[in-house]
């Protein structure tokens, strides 16, 4: 994990065959880091594979300095095929994991919705209790605000990354990854008189998408308004103030950093072991 680094989202994307995830790691001013893609290899009907996709939610990342993060939240595809994974959406902790739909014309990043379920046994009739909230993501919004990111130049009298920057890996990212990242364009839409009617998205021929539609799922979960997820209120474990006291990192709503110094420990002499390390709200 590099520094910076204050909670991790992931998205997830579903095949016939496969389960492929991303993880973000987000920092201040909206910094961002892609810090892991890999692909859950199997049929989705089989209990095998969503066993896997419940190991990944709850997979660990230590930065330098031993940290451990886990994810904050995680978005997963129901669209494609609901019927197998809004169960396994159920099983899980649904403060992390939530069920999400990319629309193309959706006005803003994220809209969380009840879905109404059908009720088993009478065709036409559909309930509201006990269905899952879904979160509606405007996949279009979120391949503009990517090529913007992408857009901003390298600083050149600074090598502190300015806002917004989105850090690559040097390792395991490779060029398939780079071109599915950015796979689709925008087209500009006209009638036959030439007067602009709209815009699209557009695939590239011959490329993949599932590192874009991972990448929207998880800045989708950062961008939404769905609970306590500020960013640039979070402080960074290990950082100094200026009275040269260390500062511990915290987050709210759970998940992130599993650890943070205990100052009464400290001045007691008993050092930072984990026994005396706790999650804090500011």
């Amino acid at each position: 994990m590099p520094p910076g680094v204050l909670f991790l989202t992931a998205g997830a994307d579903v095949g016939k065959d496969h389960i492929e995830v991303g993880v973000s790691a987000w920092g201040r001013a909206r910094r961002r880091w892609l810090v892991d893609h890999f692909r859950i290899e199997g049929n989705t009907q089989l209990p095998k594979v969503w066993e896997e996709a419940a190991d990944a939610v709850h997979r660990v990342y230590r930065n330098a300095e031993g940290v451990e993060f886990s994810l904050l939240k995680f978005f997963i595809d129901t669209s494609a095929w609901p019927e197998i994974v809004k169960p396994w959406v159920r099983r899980q902790n649904q403060q992390i994991v939530m069920g999400c739909d990319g629309l193309d014309h959706l006005d803003q990043a994220v809209k969380v919705e009840v879905q109404a379920e059908p009720v088993r046994g009478m065709p036409n009739k559909k309930t509201r209790i006990g269905a899952l909230r879904i979160a509606q993501v405007g996949v279009s919004l979120l391949k503009a605000e990517l090529v913007g990111v992408l857009s901003i130049p390298r600083p050149e009298s600074s090598d502190e990354a300015p806002p917004d920057w989105l850090h690559l890996p040097k390792q395991g990212f490779t060029k398939e990854m780079a071109k599915q990242l950015v796979s689709e364009r925008k087209v500009i839409l006209r009638d036959a008189n030439g007067r602009l009617t709209g815009t699209r998205w557009e695939r590239i021929e011959g490329r993949r998408a599932e590192v874009l539609d991972c990448h929207n799922y998880a800045v989708g979960r950062r961008t939404g308004r769905m609970g306590p997820l500020q960013g640039p209120g979070l402080r960074t474990l290990g950082e100094k103030d200026r009275r040269g006291r260390c500062r511990d990192q915290v987050l709210e709503g759970g998940g992130g950093p599993r650890r943070s110094c205990d100052r009464r420990a400290r001045s007691e002499g008993r050092g930072r072991s984990p026994q005396a390390c706790s999650l804090r709200s500011l």
